[in-house]
């Protein structure tokens, strides 16, 4: 009885509030790659206008985004924009006044749904220099979701360590030559557009010199000192090239610690018909291929050896030599040294080193 009740009740609604309409949107926020659907629970066009881009009538939008409409059912309607999204704008699609069913019922006016298009961000980033043990100047490449412009952006780049030590950043025009991998080439914002219009994908140039209008390089304008926990910053309210949006998140990248350049351990190395060693360890990298006359302005043994050799593997200064002579030995390192990364030997006070004797074998 109650089943038969509700079947009633529906048949002998006003036909204007049977018809419901929805709008399917295919993302979360509005893209260039979206697609838009009004969909009517009844027919509204004849199977003679599918597939025919004609004039909106049906769709009221706010703030206006110019566009087709076209059916690919009686009850289906794809809206097709003439333009790309604003970044970062609010649309409200309503359906407009005066649509009718096939049958002539006329449907009412109503807000169908409000989304926001995608905002202007970083989409990613490289580095594209060695660690912070090789270098204190790290080079990044970052990349948007538009295009931007170095000459108005260039203080929105700061390199900031755990302790708020800030040093300034230098950026440019990325190119083909500063990645070479498509990995890490996105298309901009009217790109992605076009690439939907057109129905095909954008070939974007892989010539060294051409510019990549949507990616920066970024370094710091000088090496980085000592500290922990060093990010790049890029900060919020960084605009996009025709500032007409803004990344209101910002993004931090995290870089490393810069570690001071510090003495390891000094250590005898002996062993059974080899010549002695000593592996004078340090805690950074040292300077990649020096001659053996800067190599012994490092260290100096007390007193001197004979027929001394010395050799650097990372992060070990070996020095070889006439070490049987004696067991003892004073080493004094040259407090001016740098790492490879161009910080300078923290003070060290001289070391006596006793080598044991290993019987032979």
């Amino acid at each position: 009885m109650k089943t038969a009740i509700r079947l009633l009740a529906a048949l002998t609604l006003p036909a204007c509030i049977q018809a419901a309409t929805t709008l399917r949107i295919s993302t979360t926020q509005l893209r260039p790659e979206s697609n838009i659907e009004i969909i009517f629970d009844r027919a509204v066009v004849t199977e003679n206008q599918l597939n025919q881009p004609i004039a909106n009538t049906i769709l009221k939008i706010k703030p206006e985004l110019a566009g087709k409409i076209a059916w690919r059912s009686t009850n289906i309607a794809r809206f097709v924009p003439d333009e790309a999204p604003k970044m970062g704008t609010n649309y409200t699609f309503s359906l407009a006044k005066g649509v009718k069913t096939r049958e002539g019922v006329e449907l009412p006016a109503k807000t169908l749904r409000t989304i926001v298009a995608e905002n202007f961000k970083v989409m990613g980033s490289s580095r594209r220099s060695a660690s912070t043990s090789y270098t204190r100047q790290p080079v990044y490449y970052v990349y948007f979701n538009d295009e931007i412009d170095p000459d108005k952006t260039a203080n929105q780049f700061i390199f900031k360590n755990k302790d708020g030590v800030i040093v300034p950043a230098k950026i440019r025009r990325a190119t083909w030559a500063d990645i070479k991998s498509r990995y890490y080439l996105r298309s901009t914002w009217q790109q992605r557009f076009q690439a939907v219009k057109d129905g095909k994908k954008t070939i974007l140039s892989e010539e060294p010199t051409t510019p990549i209008t949507n990616a920066l390089m970024v370094t710091s304008a000088s090496p980085l000192p000592v500290g922990d926990k060093w990010y790049l910053h890029v900060l919020k309210n960084t605009p996009n090239a025709s500032l007409t949006a803004k990344d209101f998140t910002g993004r931090n990248i995290y870089i490393g610690d810069i570690d001071p350049f510090e003495l390891r351990s000094i250590t005898p190395s002996v062993a059974a018909n080899q010549p002695r060693e000593l592996h004078v360890s340090f805690k950074s990298y040292l300077p990649e291929n020096p001659n053996n006359e800067a190599l012994a302005s490092f260290a100096k043994v007390i007193p001197p050896v004979k027929n001394v050799q010395y050799k650097t593997l990372g992060k070990t200064l070996i020095i070889s030599g006439d070490f049987r002579e004696r067991d003892d030995w004073n080493v004094v390192l040259n407090q001016g040294i740098t790492s490879r990364s161009g910080l300078v030997l923290e003070k060290t006070a001289p070391k006596l080193i006793k080598f044991k004797t290993v019987p032979s074998a």
